[in-house]
C-alpha cells in the first residue's frame, strides 16, 4: 500500500497522497524518479525487469527508478531506489540533473495507465556488473551495455528496452557532448 503524490496533468503537485495501484488504475498522473548510472568509458547500466512486474516485464530499463513515496523529494527517493534496486549507495552530490519530462504507458497490461513525470538524474561509477545487488523483486539482473549498442537500441526501437524514448535522447544527448 504505496502512498504517492497526485500531480495535475501539467506537472504541479496537489498535495493529495494516493494509492501507487490507484495512480495506475485509473491514471492519475504522479512523480518518478529515474537514475542512469554510467561509467567512465559511456557504458549505461541497464537493468533487466523482474518478470512478476506489472508492467515491461523482462525488459532492460532505466538503472534504477522508482515512484516517489508521499513526503518523500524527488532527490530522496532517487537515493533510496538506487540502493533497494540495485545496492547502489548515492548521495544528492552524485546525482547530475538530465531533465524533467512526461510519459504515458497506457493499456501495457490490462487495466494498467502509467501517466508519469520523471526527474532523471545521471550518477558515474566504474565497476563491475558483480559489485551490484539486485533486488529480485523488482531486477533480475542489471548489465553494462556499449553506448553505440544502447543508440542502435534506442532507434530501432528494440522490444527489449521499455520505451522511454524521450529520456533516451536527454541520455545520449548528454553523454555525446560529455
Amino acid at each position: 500500500m504505496e502512498l504517492i503524490e497526485r500531480f495535475t496533468i501539467d506537472g504541479t503537485a496537489t498535495g493529495e497522497p494516493i494509492l501507487r495501484n490507484t495512480a495506475h488504475t485509473q491514471g492519475i498522473p504522479h512523480k518518478t524518479a529515474h537514475v542512469w548510472v554510467v561509467n567512465s568509458r559511456k557504458e549505461i547500466l541497464l537493468q533487466k525487469r523482474a518478470l512478476c512486474k506489472e508492467s515491461h516485464p523482462g525488459c532492460w530499463d532505466v538503472s534504477s527508478a522508482g515512484h516517489i513515496t508521499f513526503g518523500q523529494t524527488v532527490v530522496e527517493s532517487a537515493i533510496r531506489e538506487c540502493f533497494e534496486e540495485i545496492g547502489l549507495a548515492v548521495t544528492s552530490s552524485d546525482l547530475v540533473p538530465l531533465g524533467t519530462l512526461y510519459q504515458e504507458f497506457i493499456n501495457v497490461t490490462p487495466g494498467f495507465i502509467d501517466r508519469e513525470w520523471v526527474d532523471s538524474f545521471i550518477v558515474c561509477r566504474d565497476l563491475p556488473e558483480s559489485a551490484f545487488t539486485v533486488q529480485v523483486e523488482e531486477v533480475s539482473e542489471v548489465k553494462w551495455f556499449d553506448f553505440e549498442i544502447f543508440c542502435a537500441m534506442t532507434v530501432a526501437k528494440s522490444p527489449d528496452l521499455v520505451d522511454h524514448c524521450q529520456e533516451y535522447q536527454l541520455l545520449i544527448a548528454y553523454l555525446s557532448a560529455n
